[in-house]
This record gives C-alpha cells, structure tokens and sequence, in this order.
C-alpha cells in the first residue's frame, strides 16, 4: 500500500493461502501513517499539558479481569480498553477523557459515551477508579 502524496508506504508479508494482506496493510497504515507523517512535518509548538494528569497514568484492571490503559495521546488524557475480540480498528477503544472537576473526567470524543471517570485518590495515588457504575484498579506494573 503507497500513497505518494504523503510519502508513506506499508508492506504485508503472509505466510498463508488465504492471508488478506490488503486488510492488514490498510490497518497498519491508518495506525502508523500518522504518526509517521508527524514525524517527518516541521516541528509545532508543544501545548502545555497538565501535569498533574501524570498521576493518572498507567495500567487498570477490572474484577473479571479486563484491563484499561490511561495514558497521555497529543495534549489530552485519554483510556484505550483492551477488548476481546480485539477491535478491527484499534482506535475505536481509545477514548478521551474531559476533565470536568479535580479528579473527575468523562469519556468524550468520538468513542466517549459521556459516563463520568472518577479517579478515587489516597495519599496521593490511584486508590480505584469509577467510570460508569463500576470500578477499575490499579495494576502495579
């Protein structure tokens, strides 16, 4: 798969009869052309990000053992849910999270269903976190 226009390229290499390399190819380009093409522009002004939003960061788990990553994406805080069956496109699990109070988000964008995400603190780290009706919990990685 090549566009010329932005100078990026993906090659698949299947080891099977009845391989989809197209599939493949067009997942792995909508995934990293991005990032490439971001790579290779001119530098932008880095936005200021709240760095109190590094407390958030990391590894959660369900009780039926799910998991939730929060991390830091381009300026904003957001939650990627490891779903099984894996999505087809993996960005339809990452949600944004919009700060609404201290400690309190709701999941927003594209993929946000406006439930609030709550980040329950005890002497200064993640105790558990409610988003929606449930709860999540830190995994020590």
């Amino acid at each position: 798969l090549f566009n010329p226009d932005e100078k990026v390229a993906v090659i698949v290499m299947t080891n099977t009869d009845d391989g989809i390399p197209y599939f493949y190819a067009r997942r792995a380009y909508e995934l990293v052309a991005p990032a490439v093409i971001k790579a290779a522009a001119p530098p932008e002004p880095v936005a200021e990000v709240d760095p109190v939003w590094q407390k958030y960061v990391g590894m959660y788990r369900d009780p039926w053992g799910w998991d939730a990553k929060v991390m830091i994406m381009d300026d904003k805080l957001v939650m990627y849910g490891y779903d099984y069956p894996p999505e087809d496109n993996p960005q339809e699990s990452l949600v944004e999270l919009t700060q609404e109070g201290e400690h309190t988000f709701r999941k927003t964008g594209d993929n946000g269903n406006g439930d609030l995400v709550v980040f329950e603190m005890e002497n200064g780290e993640v105790k558990q976190v409610k988003t929606g009706e449930n709860y999540i919990y830190p995994v020590k990685e």
